[in-house]
This record gives C-alpha cells, structure tokens and sequence, in this order.
C-alpha cells in the first residue's frame, strides 16, 4: 500500500512539473509570436521614419500621407552596405587566398599523388593481393589525399576488395 502511495505521490510531481514546463514554453511562443508580429511591423515603421526625416516632421503622420520605400532603393541600400562590410573584411584579412599560388602547387601534387595511388591500386589488382605492410603504407598515403579524394580513394580500394579482384583486409 505505501509502494501505490509512493507512486501515485512520484507521479503528482512529474505531472506538476510537466504542467510548469509547458507553461513556461507556451510562454516562450507567445513571446515568439509578438517578436514576429513586431518584426512584421518594422518595415512600416522604418517607412514611416524615412518620410519623415524627408519631411522633416516628427514622424507621426497618417499612413495615407506617405509613400513605402521602393523595393529597389532598399535593395540598393542593403548593397552598399554589404560592399562597405566586405570591403571591411577583406581590408582586415588581407590578400585573397584563392589568388595564392602554392594551392595551384598543391593541386598539381594532389593530382600526382592521387594518379600515383591509382596506379599502385591497379598493381595490387593484377598482383590479386596486398600484404598487411603494402595495405598500411597505402592507407598513409590515402589520408594525404583532401577529403574528397580520400574518400574516393578509399571508396576505389573497397570496391576492389568487395569485388575479389584483391585479397587483402583493412
């Protein structure tokens, strides 16, 4: 009888509890909702704001007496501004590293390495084995590859493996 008592009393609580919790989210989405339904109203407001720093009033007109900022002039804006942080960024990192030219050297050794890899995978096809030293040595050389490489690589090896056309294990 204290076992049912004991549970019944565990369960009040964990009730409780998810009642305050789904309390406290429904109030977390109703803030939600009035963040998004002030953001909706943003646009007009900063309307509103521009007619009036145009017209030089205090900015409480009636809607009728003013135009929306045109799509294209806001656009605009949102350009310069983006061109202005860009500049920014680019000023504070320096060069750009896709005009480097040691990744032109780098890809022309990937792609040595990578034809070179090719060429060993085709050995260990025709000679129908790797020994565990060969597999390892192959493996060290696979992870110098760049990721997408390496995968193909790797992808090429278990295929050759899954097919027969190689003995060997990982």
């Amino acid at each position: 009888m204290k076992f049912l008592i004991g549970l019944s009393t565990i369960q009040t609580v964990i009730l409780i509890f998810a009642g305050l919790r789904l309390t406290e989210i429904d109030a977390r989405l109703n803030k939600m909702e009035t963040d998004i339904h002030a953001a909706a109203q943003a646009p007009a407001m900063i309307t509103q704001l521009a007619y009036a720093s145009e017209t030089g009033t205090d900015g409480n007109v009636h809607p009728a007496q003013f135009q929306p900022i045109a799509d294209a002039d806001l656009r605009g804006f949102i350009v310069d501004e983006l061109d202005r942080v860009s500049a920014d960024i680019i000023a504070a990192t320096g060069p750009d590293a896709r005009y480097n030219t040691s990744n032109i050297a780098a890809s022309a050794e990937t792609d040595a390495l990578k034809k070179s890899l090719e060429n060993r995978l085709q050995t260990f096809v025709n000679a129908g084995r790797i020994t565990e030293t060969e597999m390892t040595n192959f493996q060290i050389s696979i992870a110098k590859l760049p990721a997408d490489d390496r995968q193909y690589m790797l992808s090429r090896l278990t295929q050759v493996m899954n097919t027969g056309a190689v003995d060997a294990r990982f």
